[in-house]
Order: C-alpha cells, then structure tokens, then sequence
C-alpha cells in the first residue's frame, strides 16, 4: 500500500514539474509569506511533504493533535527543531525553534513554543542586490480532547525584517509584526481514520523604507500597508500500521495587501513505513495547482520510550520564491524528550 499511494503521486509531480510557473506578477511581500505558510518545523512532517492536518502527533499543523498525545506515562514534553534551506542562488535561511508541551488534566494541553530565522546574504537573481531575512516569533497553543473529537486554538506573534541591499545602499527595508490565529478540530470516524480542518487568519502591519539614488543624493520614501491572510487546510490519515500514518492534506491560502492579491492551492501526501520498533522511514511529495513539485523523505529514531528523533530533506518545498532565489534543498532536525 505504501509503493501504490507515493509512487504514483512522485510520478505525476515529476510530469507536471515541466510546466510549472514561478508565480509570475505576484509581489515579494505576498509570495514569502505564501511560502512560510507551508514550512513545516518537525522532521516527521517534513519527511511527508508536510501532509499533518489529520496527524495525532503533536507535530502536526493541526494544534488540536496535541489533545491526542494525552494521556499517558508522559506529561511533559520538550522538543528543539532546527531546519537550513539552501537556495540556488546560494541564500540560506536557518530555523531554530524550541517547543514545551505539558498535560494540564481536565483543563487539556498547552504548548509554548519560540522560534527564529536568520539569513546570510547573497545576490537574488532579478537584481543586483543581495537579500537579508531575519525573524523571531512566539506561539501559545491549547487543545482538548472530547471522545472522538478534539479542538485546539493556537495565536503566533512574530517581528521580521526584510531588506534588499548592496555593501554602499539598503534599497528597501521592510519591518512586518504578524498576529495569526489558529482554529483546529480533529475527528475520529472510526478505528485507524483520522479526519482534521485548520482555519487561519493572519494579520501584518507592515512599514518600508526605500531609498533611490539620484543624481541630487539619496531619496528615501515611507509606505505603511497590512498583509493579510487566510489560510484553509483539510486532511486525512489512515493508521494503516502502529503508529504509521498514511497522509493526504490540501491546503488554500490567500494573501494580500496593496500590491494586491495571492491564491495558492497546494496538495501533499506522505507515509511512514516502520522497518523496526526504533526505526521509522518515510516519504512524501507536495505539489500545487499551478505545476510546481517537490519531494521529501525523512528518518525516525526512537533509540528508547520517550526519546524521539527526526531528519527529513525536501527538495523544492518553496516554489514561491523561485524568481529570486532559485531551487531550494530543506535538511530538518527534531529532537523530542517526553517526560
């Protein structure tokens, strides 16, 4: 069963790569948060094209997944991801995240989670100017687990910084505070089946100064604008063995601010296929309406209980920021400690 779902799919993204844009008249500021929409910080995702909505791992997308890890031996767990995206053009943007997810009873679960992005800066491949990148967030989720059924709520916050630049001159400098709620519910059909919906707004005051030399000196200029975004995302897994999931997810997300509007429609499949009670592999692709394809696979390690940890590689996970920076290589690292 594991061969007959991503073989095919592996296949068809592989055909229909060859006719794939690279998001052709829509602006930077709309096509990097797109593009962020699908990162996925846990290795085990990752390993499935990002395929999670339906998971009941605390990993997945879905913040009500959490209420599915409770309860147990464990009330506590503490996990570190870190992931490098290396583009064509030789940009790396580095993720480092730290996760606590603890049992509160009746009450349900909380996690706290902290996250940061920081990037080198190389020559984009539209201009001659380099690209800066630089992020740090935070996230406070809950989830409860009601018989078959569980809901979670999670709210992010994060301050970015975008800047295109050469050694003399900063072009533009663009400072983002993002506010994203998150609604989740996770439902059991029957044994082995899970079906999950996320819905999602996010909310990003934006300032940006550009600066243009002329021949009387340097003028700079001021915009205020608001990025928004509306993401929807629908999965389902099969437990097809222990702990093993088979994943498909389809997710729609729109972005706009006054340079106007984005609509990406993106689908991702992935599976786990145990080889020993200790070691997971997997493998998993992801693809969006428009032709673009990429695929993954990942390791886990589970050297004894409450010990977990996770690589994946993607390859060609962003085609939103083609344009600029090229094909991209994603290398992801978790580590999961349960007390």
């Amino acid at each position: 069963m594991f061969a007959r779902i991503v073989f095919p799919v592996l296949f068809f993204g592989l055909t229909v790569a060859a006719v794939a844009d690279e998001f052709a008249g829509e602006d930077f500021s709309l096509r990097l948060p797109a593009a962020l929409s699908s990162f996925s910080a846990y290795a085990d995702v990752a390993g499935k094209g990002g395929a999670s909505v339906a998971g009941r791992f605390g990993s997945s997308a879905n913040p009500a997944a959490m209420a599915w890890s409770f309860p147990n031996q464990f009330h506590l767990i503490a996990s570190a991801q870190f992931s490098s995206i290396a583009f064509e053009n030789g940009t790396r943007l580095k993720f480092f995240s730290e996760a606590l997810t603890f049992d509160a009873g009746q009450v349900g679960a909380f996690r706290f989670s902290f996250g940061k992005v920081t990037s080198n800066d190389r020559e984009v491949r539209t201009f001659p100017v380099d690209l800066g990148y630089d992020l740090n967030s935070g996230r406070i989720d809950w989830a409860k687990r009601l018989g078959s059924v569980s809901i979670g709520v999670s709210v992010s916050h994060s301050e970015s910084e975008t800047t295109f630049h050469t050694r003399q001159l900063i072009f533009s400098d663009s400072d983002r505070q993002t506010t994203i709620g998150r609604l989740g519910v996770l439902w059991q059909p029957a044994p082995k089946w899970l079906i999950g919906a996320i819905g999602e707004f996010g909310h990003g005051p934006t300032r940006t100064t550009q600066r243009m030399p002329t021949l009387a000196g340097v003028f700079s200029s001021d915009a205020r604008d608001i990025t928004r975004q509306v993401v929807l995302r629908a999965g389902v897994s099969y437990e097809w063995m222990t702990y093993a999931l088979l994943q498909l997810d389809y997710q729609h997300g729109t972005f706009w601010n006054d340079t106007g509007s984005l609509d990406v429609d993106r689908f991702s499949v992935g599976a786990d296929l145990p080889l020993a009670k200790f070691l997971f592999v997997r493998a998993g692709s992801v693809g969006d309406v428009r032709g673009n394809f990429g695929w993954t696979a990942g390791v886990g390690l589970y050297p004894r209980p409450g010990l977990t940890l996770d690589f994946a590689y993607q390859n060609d996970a962003f085609p939103e920021l083609q344009r600029e920076l090229g094909h991209s290589r994603t290398l992801n690292a978790s580590v999961s400690v349960q007390f």
